[in-house]
């Protein structure tokens, strides 16, 4: 921010480009009510390059947008460093990879994504700081991983990593891998086709009853379910969902018979601590300059692994590397 005696001015950067006016304005004054953000802009007594400009203008990289003297705008952007006396989590072992629009990790399993003392405030944390301080984009996680879901996730770092991230899973050219461990004996391939509806009293998700069939907020799940490795009485499988549902491979293999192994929210109550599904990678369909990757490998963590060995094998993971098409 640079101040004068007549104005404060806000200098945009890349990650402002193609945002509209009053959405940048919203974010360095988060206080205003945004009714009178509104008529600051249309009476022209917010301006850009010393110019009016309408609410839905887009800001180009390297606008001043100027706001009038005394207007309260923080000295920093969106990105702070966590309090210490919040222990913010050490995110620096789980990155597995690092550029200028992507921060990709591993993600341990018991964590939650957003929340007090989450790996969401990790991140802003880790990136407090340079360019972060001086703008108003915000730093955040592109898709979603349960708390006791281990594996690759994946955060922005720039507004064009976000967009093209969510470009890339809109037309469903991300795809992504799962390994988790199912009660039961499944046998060959399933290929699963579901219509889930969330409980927002419980937080589960479900499948519909045929009365709520043509309910609006049932959604399509559809997932690959691909055995690979057999205990006694468990499934080591690879699943592969298509759609991103709440809980989709949760409920979708519940609902067959086969919930994973220790899920006591969707299958049995038992000693176990927990349930095993890790998102064992991450594959772009089509390339991606700005994401700066192919492919994602995230390993498997010591506890899950010494599970799995236990429960199915220990000579595991060369069938999960078989079964990856990279």
């Amino acid at each position: 921010m640079k101040k004068s005696d007549k104005h404060t001015s806000y200098l945009a950067d890349s990650n402002d480009r193609g945002r509209r006016l009053d959405r940048i304005v919203r974010k360095l004054i988060p206080d205003m009510p945004l009714s009178h953000i509104y008529k600051l802009i249309r009476s022209g007594a917010i301006t850009v390059n010393g110019k009016y400009q309408s609410i839905s203008y887009r800001v180009a990289e390297g606008d001043s947008i100027e706001f009038p003297k005394g207007s309260e705008i923080p000295k920093t952007g969106a990105v702070r460093a966590t309090s210490k006396a919040a222990h913010p989590i050490n995110i620096s072992d789980m990155i597995l990879l690092e550029n200028r629009h992507i921060l990709a990790l591993n993600k341990p399993k018991g964590i939650a994504v957003h929340g007090k003392k989450s790996l969401e405030g990790g991140v802003l944390d880790y990136l407090s700081g340079g360019e972060y301080d001086r703008g108003v984009f915000k730093p955040g996680p592109l898709h979603r991983l349960d708390r006791d879901t281990s594996g690759v996730i994946l955060f922005s770092k720039s507004i064009e990593g976000a967009r093209t991230v969510s470009a890339l899973f809109r037309e469903h050219r991300i795809r992504k891998y799962y390994i988790a461990v199912v009660e039961g004996i499944i046998e060959r391939k399933l290929s699963l086709t579901d219509r889930l509806i969330r409980d927002r009293h419980t937080g589960k998700s479900r499948r519909v009853l045929p009365s709520e069939s043509n309910s609006p907020e049932a959604k399509r799940a559809v997932s690959s379910i691909i055995p690979i490795a057999w205990g006694e009485s468990h499934t080591l499988v690879i699943c592969i969902p298509e759609t991103g549902r709440r809980h989709q491979l949760r409920v979708q293999l519940a609902g067959i018979g086969h919930p994973l192994y220790g899920d006591a929210k969707y299958g049995r109550k038992n000693k176990e601590k927990g349930y095993i599904l890790h998102a064992i990678a991450i594959e772009l369909l089509s390339g991606s300059d700005v994401l700066g990757f192919s492919h994602l490998y995230a390993p498997i963590p010591a506890e899950s692994d010494r599970m799995i060995g236990s429960i199915i094998c220990e000579n595991y993971l060369g069938l999960i590397l078989k079964n990856l098409p990279f």
